[in-house]
């Protein structure tokens, strides 16, 4: 016996048992490895559409707005992304966002039930592709010297031929990617135009009694409405009216002096129905102060409010208070009596810069909004509607009496008596949530010598979903010489815009239900 060996050892196996264990153990590796082949099989056919986002920012996560538009979509859609490869060897920024991009496409794809479809192009210089993408009005730029053209931009089509397009993707603009390619994915596979309604006390139409005043210029629609009628089909909306018609997306309720019960009523439904609002309240509307009344006479009342939809819905718009700003104030001539020729009047102001919420869609490209004699907002205390303010004055503002600014306003005296409060105060915010109804005991009576229409729908007690409200306290900012310059070329109105009021009117009634980060 060597020294080395251990003193026990075990026996060897019987060959039948060592052969029994070499079988199991060959069954067990064919088991796991047709399980392994099963799983990928079955997530290859069932999990394609799965992806996990490990992102901090959920960027490769779609809203539910973005996933009911791609789920309800009716018509095909095509959409052809022009991508340069060299862009992004050149400028590594450009391909992590195209990258993104396409992903994002991809994912669009996967949920839209086989109705959009993606197409990728390079387009060489000098390519029939590049060609394609000229003629499909996409921007090409230069990265060297030798003015070579790259390109970076999406060109979208439907059945009718109706084309819609990205022309560069920029990165600045990266937190609306979503919102960019669901309108457009939207607008190709609706191509009938939403319809805004416009429910309003201001002439925004053109006044009718401008030939009796002998000033034909009043007779005009505002610039406002023209633009709201190039991309939308716009109704007008009764002040008396009892319901808000079915095929309205959109209602603009703008200096609602006076309204009935039964017309906030209609407010309210619509809004519990889904519909999307816009509300422009004034606590003094310097349109209506430079138009004479009934009389002859500017009207004493220039105020209006919503105040029994608003308080119910968490939000405050005092009707009596205006604020005054001294950033951006506009220079006007003084009184003949004052020393000087021009003073800031503190009372019309641009509102630029930090005042604008450039994180939500509808600002996101505007430079400045002008007001005028604009009021604040405020989220009542204990309301849990998500209050977001739009539109914000600079600290060098204050609060005054409305009664300053509509009875004999001296802009001298009101910047002699100025003294900033500090304070950021709201013109403009957007309101999101579950609201109750304004009317809880269900519709008020009708009026003697009315009836109710007999597809007048059932009461809402609360809304179907999460509202989606845009109020301002100022309806001036539909007023055109507050944010456009109206010139007559060769015998036609050219309106040249000076600030951005329109373009947010127009942005905000995109009836998207995308929700953007």
């Amino acid at each position: 016996m060597s020294d080395t060996a251990p003193l026990f050892q075990p026996a060897p196996p019987p060959p039948r048992a060592r052969s029994r264990r070499l079988g199991t153990s060959a069954l067990g590796l064919l088991a796991a490895a047709v399980l392994a082949i099963g799983i990928n099989m079955v997530a290859d056919r069932v999990l394609t559409r799965a992806r996990i986002d490990l992102t901090s920012q959920r960027l490769y996560t779609l809203s539910d707005g973005t996933r009911q538009v791609l789920g309800g979509l009716t018509d095909p859609v095509t959409l052809r992304l022009f991508y340069s490869k060299r862009l992004g060897a050149e400028i590594p920024m450009y391909g992590a966002y195209a990258d993104r991009v396409r992903e994002m496409l991809a994912e669009y794809v996967s949920l839209s039930n086989g109705k959009v479809k993606l197409e990728v192009f390079d387009p060489e210089p000098f390519s029939e592709t590049e060609d394609r993408a000229m003629a499909y009005g996409l921007q090409g730029v230069p990265v060297d010297q030798s003015g070579e053209q790259v390109y970076f931009g999406l060109a979208g089509t439907n059945l009718v031929d109706d084309e819609k397009t990205v022309a560069f993707f920029q990165p600045d603009r990266e937190r609306f990617l979503e919102y960019d390619l669901t309108r457009l994915v939207y607008d190709l596979s609706n191509p009938r135009r939403p319809t805004i309604g416009v429910m309003t006390a201001l002439p925004l139409n053109g006044d009718p009694r401008a030939m009796m005043m002998r000033q034909p210029q009043l007779g005009q629609p505002a610039v406002v409405m023209n633009q709201l009628r190039q991309f939308f089909t716009v109704k007008d909306v009764p002040l008396d009216a009892q319901v808000i018609e079915a095929d309205v997306q959109v209602l603009v309720v703008a200096h609602p002096q006076g309204l009935s019960e039964a017309a906030q009523y209609a407010i309210d439904q619509f809004v519990m129905r889904g519909g999307k609002l816009m509300v422009l309240t004034d606590p003094h509307s310097e349109s209506q102060a430079s138009r004479p009344g009934p009389t002859g006479q500017p009207p004493a009342e220039t105020a209006s409010s919503l105040e029994r939809l608003l308080n119910a819905w968490g939000v405050e718009a005092p009707s009596d208070k205006v604020v005054l700003d001294l950033r951006g104030a506009w220079r006007v001539r003084a009184g003949p009596q004052d020393r000087v020729q021009a003073v800031d009047y503190v009372a019309w102001y641009n509102l630029q810069a930090d005042s604008l919420n450039r994180a939500d869609v509808a600002l996101a490209q505007l430079e400045q909004i002008t007001v005028a004699s604009a009021g604040e907002l405020r989220k009542k205390e204990g309301s849990t509607v998500e209050f977001t303010p739009l539109l914000t004055t600079s600290p060098q503002s204050m609060v005054v009496d409305a009664a300053r600014v509509r009875q004999d306003p001296s802009p001298t005296r009101l910047l002699a008596d100025f003294h900033a409060d500090n304070t950021r105060h709201v013109i403009a915010a957007r309101l999101r949530g579950q609201l109750p109804t304004a009317f809880p005991d269900g519709p008020p009576a009708v009026s003697e010598g009315q009836e109710r229409p007999a597809d007048f729908p059932a009461h809402l007690a609360r809304t179907e979903g999460a509202a989606n409200i845009v109020l301002v306290n100022d309806t001036d900012i539909l007023e055109d010489r507050f944010w456009v310059r109206v010139q007559d070329f060769f015998g036609q109105q050219v309106a040249t815009p000076i600030s951005g009021n329109g373009a947010l009117v127009t942005n905000w009634s995109i009836p998207s239900a995308v929700r953007m980060r």
